[in-house]
């Protein structure tokens, strides 16, 4: 019986990835998803007209953040409706418990796990809006969470903060996003662009103590001064230091997430510790032109559509999850492929990859997505990565046992029980599933990715080390050649004065 359920679990881990996540849903949440991705990808082109996008900016942005405006107050009155239901069905299944009904109350809890699974898909139209006014930048919006999650979704939460933003979001360029709605942004009440002045993270603080303490906070902070708190605070019970001292940690948060971004280095409070962002000038490449290709195969007719992007990633697309369970693993081995199989959907739970509403696709194609008319999975060979980046730059990659202060096989690129790693100032450094992500969910060239792991290894010589030593051989060879040119000049001279 043991081996049954076991063969059960195996064989329900290998379909999953080929099951179509929005087939689940209700037909509503589908509705106003396309509803979502008009207003988030489409309203604003449409509204100010493409062309003119160039010709008057101003009413370009301002048609792009009415759309996303309209969209955030759907989606939050969306989320407080699930959260309502969510609330009632918990209940439900906790009178169902107690009268021993429980198939009623396991019918409940389901119901309320996919309320939540679409109160989740709701907060990715969210953070798509924030990754854009992040230019999809991973290393600013990784410093945005928190490792705990902090996730302060409620009701309450969502009015008092929809109330501050509704009121920034009357001037037609600006736009204010509420944090609580987003999966990731942990820092701030709201995320506010306004045009000309930036991106900044704000607190919403209402009654007259908080917003004491806010100012007081903020003060303490930028001035780091050793006794303004014991001063600020000698009169306080201990119910107001916990408050102080909790409002003083928001700005200090806010305040090393702002420095770290606009700076490239600061504390990381995430991984609790100092970080530096390295530019290394790198401009990725993506083969987003091979999955529109795939999906035109089906939109064709054809019923699966299958390609290799640099050797070492298999992009397919398939109209039935059956035909993709048969066709992928059929193809798997007869090739040899190994890797985890990922649904190009799956970027719904990965808070820290960028949302698959805002990939440079066609609105067509992820529009045929949400209703469920095409299934596309993908699949990274560890192995032939490496291949692959040897292959390109001799002795890159390497592998040894991952390193123990983080002990997790699944955080690196594993083949057997080895992580690949490259040399970089000396040290191992290896190469971490954020890549993969890249690769999977950006449909980032792994070939291109290679490139930028080269250029940060020690087997890279900076252009201006290059240029610097063509310089001077240039100089070198210039020398000589004036040295032997004065050399023919003397001969001459010589030869005429003998004549």
């Amino acid at each position: 019986m043991t081996n049954a359920l076991d063969d059960s679990k195996v064989m329900e881990a290998k379909m999953r990835p080929f099951i179509s996540s929005w087939k689940k849903l209700s037909p509503g949440l589908i509705s106003t998803a396309k509803e979502l991705l008009f207003l988030t990808r489409k309203y604003g082109i449409e509204k100010a007209g493409e062309t003119e996008a160039l010709k008057n900016r101003i009413e370009f942005f301002s048609a792009v953040h009415e759309g996303w405006k309209l969209a955030q107050q759907k989606i939050a009155y969306e989320i407080i409706t699930r959260l309502d239901e969510v609330t009632s069905l918990k209940a439900q299944s906790k009178d169902f418990h107690r009268q021993k009904k429980s198939e009623e109350k396991m019918r409940a809890l389901k119901k309320a796990e996919v309320k939540e699974y679409e109160i989740k898909v709701l907060r990715r139209f969210i953070d798509s809006i924030v990754w854009i006014l992040f230019d999809n930048e991973h290393s600013s919006i990784r410093r945005l969470t928190l490792p705990d999650g902090n996730d302060n979704l409620s009701k309450q939460n969502i009015i008092d903060s929809m109330a501050a933003a509704d009121l920034i979001n009357k001037e037609p360029t600006s736009i204010a996003i509420v944090s609580d709605l987003t999966t990731f942004v942990h820092a701030g009440d709201l995320v506010v662009m306004k045009l000309g002045q930036g991106i900044a993270l704000t607190e919403v603080k209402t009654g007259e103590k908080n917003i004491e303490f806010s100012h007081a906070a903020q003060f303490s902070v930028e001035a780091k001064c050793e006794h303004f708190d014991k001063y600020f605070t000698q009169d306080f019970n201990e119910k107001d230091i916990k408050h102080y001292n909790r409002t003083k940690k928001q700005w200090q948060r806010l305040t090393d997430i702002t420095g770290t971004i606009n700076n490239g280095s600061g504390y990381d409070h995430y991984h609790k510790r100092q970080v530096k962002i390295e530019d290394e000038n790198y401009i990725p490449e993506f083969y987003n032109q091979d999955i529109v290709n795939r999906w035109s195969d089906i939109k064709a007719g054809k019923n699966w559509s299958i390609d290799v992007i640099d050797e070492c990633v298999y992009v397919g697309a398939y109209k039935t999850t059956e035909m993709g369970f048969v066709g992928f693993n059929s193809w798997m081995d007869g090739t040899n492929f190994k890797g985890r199989v990922f649904n190009i959907s799956d970027s719904i739970g990965h808070h820290f990859v960028q949302p698959l509403f805002n990939l440079n696709l066609p609105y067509e194609l992820i529009e045929d997505i949400i209703s469920g008319e095409i299934i596309i999975v993908l699949c990274l060979d560890f192995k032939k990565f490496m291949e692959l980046g040897n292959k390109k730059y001799p002795n890159l990659l390497h592998l040894a046992p991952h390193p123990k202060s983080f002990p997790d096989p699944n955080d690196y690129f594993m083949i057997g029980k080895e992580a690949i790693f490259s040399y970089k100032n000396g040290h191992m450094s290896f190469i971490g599933t954020g890549m993969e992500s890249r690769i999977i969910f950006d449909l980032q060239r792994p070939a291109n990715v290679i490139d930028w792991i080269y250029k940060g290894s020690d087997l890279y010589t900076p252009p201006s080390h290059n240029k610097q030593s063509s310089n001077a051989e240039s100089l070198r060879r210039q020398a000589k050649k004036t040295k032997k040119n004065k050399n023919k000049n003397a001969k001459r001279s010589r030869r005429m004065n003998r004549k």
